[in-house]
C-alpha cells in the first residue's frame, strides 16, 4: 500500500470528539478506514465506511483517492500530519497540427541544438517540436567603447548620423543606431530594410513616464548623413561611444506572454520552462540583451497588444554609461503592419516590463 494519509476532524459532541479518515492505495485498489474516536475507543462509523475499491488502473486509483480526500477537505477534515506532495502531473498534450518548419533553421544548426538541449533538460522534450516552432530569430549586438569613430556604423551613444534639415525631437536624447546594411544577414526573417540608418531617440531623463516617449528614424539613403551634436541640455545619454558587433541570437517567449500560453503547459511544466528553458536561454549578464527583433527579455503593456512586436531593445549598460531606471532596459514596439512599410515613426516604447 502506498503511504497512508491520515484526516481528521473534531467531533460533532463529547461523546464523539474525534473524527478520523485515512486512505491508501495498493496497486489499482484504493482503501480507506473511516472510525469515529469516543469513549476511549475507535467505532466504525455507519455501514459500508471501511472498504476498498478496483480500478482499471493505478493512475486510476489514485485519481479517486485525491477526489475523496477533496470531498473530506470541503467537509471540514485537515491532515493529521504534513499534507502530502501533490501527485505528478499528466504531461500535457502536443499540439495536433504539427509546427511548420522554421525556414531558416538551417542558417543555425548550432543554435538550436542548444535549445533542444535545453528543452531535453527540462524533461519537456514531448513538447519539443512545439516549444522550437515559437522561437524567434534576433539580431543580438555587442557593444565596444571606442575613443572615436569613422565611418557610418551601428553604434551605442556619440553624436548620431542625420540628415542635414533633420529636426532634433524635442525632449528626446540619442540612444542607438542601426545600419542595416551590416546587419541584413543576421536578420533571417527579412523584417527590415536591407539598406539604410535605422536611429532611435528616447526620454532618459529620470521623471514620471519617462522611456515611454520614443522615436525610430528611418534614412534610406546614408549619403549625406553627418554626426550632429545634441543639443546642449543634460538628457542622461551614453557617456561613452561603443561600436555594436552583431550575431544571431534565437528567442523564446517570456513566460507570461500569449504565445506561451497557447502551450497549454502543466504546472510543473510551466515552471520547469520557466527556469530551465526560457531564463536558461537568456544569460545571467542582463547588460547583455541589446538586440533588434525576437521576442523582448521581459513583458510590457505594449509586448500584450495583438499584432505587435519588438523593433530594439537597448540594456542598461556600464560599459557605455547607460543606466535606466533601476539598471533596466528600453523595449521599442511596433505593429507590424508599420513594420512592413518601414514606417518606423509609430514606434510605442517603455523601460523596464511587467
Amino acid at each position: 500500500m502506498s503511504k497512508q494519509i491520515n484526516l481528521i476532524k473534531k467531533g460533532p459532541s463529547k461523546e464523539i470528539y474525534l473524527l478520523e479518515w485515512s486512505t491508501g492505495i495498493s496497486g489499482p485498489t484504493l482503501e480507506w478506514f473511516d472510525h469515529k474516536q469516543g469513549s476511549g475507543m475507535y467505532v466504525q462509523v455507519g455501514d459500508n465506511k471501511n472498504g476498498s475499491r478496483d480500478y482499471p488502473t493505478e493512475e486510476a486509483a489514485l485519481a479517486a483517492q485525491q477526489r475523496a480526500i477533496a470531498k473530506k477537505l470541503a467537509d471540514g477534515y485537515e491532515y493529521e500530519d504534513e499534507p502530502p506532495p501533490p501527485p505528478p502531473e499528466k504531461p500535457s498534450k502536443a499540439w495536433a497540427k504539427k509546427p511548420a518548419k522554421l525556414p531558416w533553421a538551417g542558417k543555425v544548426t548550432k543554435e538550436l541544438a542548444a535549445i533542444r538541449k535545453l528543452i531535453k533538460s527540462a524533461k519537456l522534450e514531448h513538447r519539443g517540436a512545439d516549444i522550437e516552432s515559437l522561437v524567434r530569430p534576433a539580431i543580438k549586438l555587442l557593444p565596444k567603447t571606442v575613443k572615436s569613430v569613422k565611418g557610418i556604423v551601428t553604434r551605442f551613444g556619440g553624436s548620431p548620423d542625420l540628415p542635414a534639415k533633420f529636426t532634433w525631437p524635442k525632449g528626446l536624447a540619442f540612444v542607438a543606431q542601426y545600419r542595416l546594411d551590416d546587419l541584413a544577414k543576421f536578420d533571417l526573417e527579412a523584417k527590415l530594410p536591407k539598406r539604410g540608418l535605422l536611429s532611435v531617440f528616447a526620454n532618459l531623463v529620470p521623471e514620471e513616464g519617462y522611456g515611454e516617449q520614443a522615436r525610430a528614424f528611418h534614412f534610406s539613403d546614408v549619403k549625406g548623413l553627418a554626426p550632429t551634436a545634441p543639443p546642449d541640455f543634460e538628457d542622461y545619454r551614453a557617456d561613452a561611444i561603443a561600436i555594436a558587433t552583431p550575431s544571431i541570437r534565437l528567442t523564446l517567449p517570456p513566460p507570461d506572454s500569449s504565445a506561451t500560453s497557447s502551450l497549454k503547459l502543466g504546472g510543473d511544466e510551466r515552471s520547469r520552462y520557466h527556469d530551465e528553458v526560457w531564463l536558461a536561454s537568456l544569460g545571467e549578464d542582463e547588460s547583455d540583451r541589446h538586440q533588434l527583433l525576437g521576442w523582448p527579455d521581459q513583458m510590457n503593456g505594449h509586448a500584450y497588444t495583438k499584432g505587435w512586436e519588438l523593433l530594439a531593445q537597448i540594456a542598461s549598460d556600464d560599459r557605455i554609461g547607460l543606466e535606466m531606471g533601476d539598471v533596466e532596459t528600453l523595449r521599442l514596439h511596433i505593429s507590424e503592419a508599420k513594420r512592413k512599410v518601414a514606417s518606423f515613426g509609430a514606434v510605442r516604447a517603455a523601460i523596464g516590463g511587467e
